[in-house]
């Protein structure tokens, strides 16, 4: 304890591979290895349960998630004006966004929950193709 503050411990633990990341949590996940515009990408485990990829430039950051389970892994707690239901390779895939863009993705499959989350705006076909890239 320093100045009586205490500090709440990270509970994402990084590593240098998706693949090390995946053993780390006990389960395989696929995922895009470069997202076109972001110029970085990390790899993280958090709790052991849950694994993330977050792409980031000096504006954004896009997020991919997987775990155990059916429930909502993405953390985005925005109010979207619009959601609606895709087939992704005949997976129900939810889509939220405002207007004619997407920014959030969520689904379930074989016993796991996924999320794509993004800082910036994009076309339903790009987030759908980009869902089409995760297992």
């Amino acid at each position: 304890m320093k100045n009586g503050f205490f500090g709440i411990p990270n509970p994402f633990v990084s590593y240098e591979t998706l693949a090390d990341a995946a053993r780390a949590a006990g389960f395989e996940m696929d995922a895009p290895g470069t997202i076109k515009s972001y110029d970085e990408t990390s790899f993280q485990v958090m709790n052991n349960q849950m694994v993330q990829v977050i792409f980031s430039n000096a504006d954004s950051r896009l997020i991919i998630r997987k775990a155990s389970g059916d429930e909502d892994i993405s953390g985005d707690y925005n109010v979207y004006t619009k959601t609606q239901e895709v087939d992704v390779n005949g997976i129900s895939v939810t889509m939220k966004g405002n207007d004619e863009t997407v920014q959030l993705a969520t689904w379930t499959d074989k016993g796991y929950t996924y999320a794509v989350t993004s800082g910036t705006a994009m076309t339903l076909e790009t987030m759908t193709d980009l869902v089409s890239q995760v297992k």
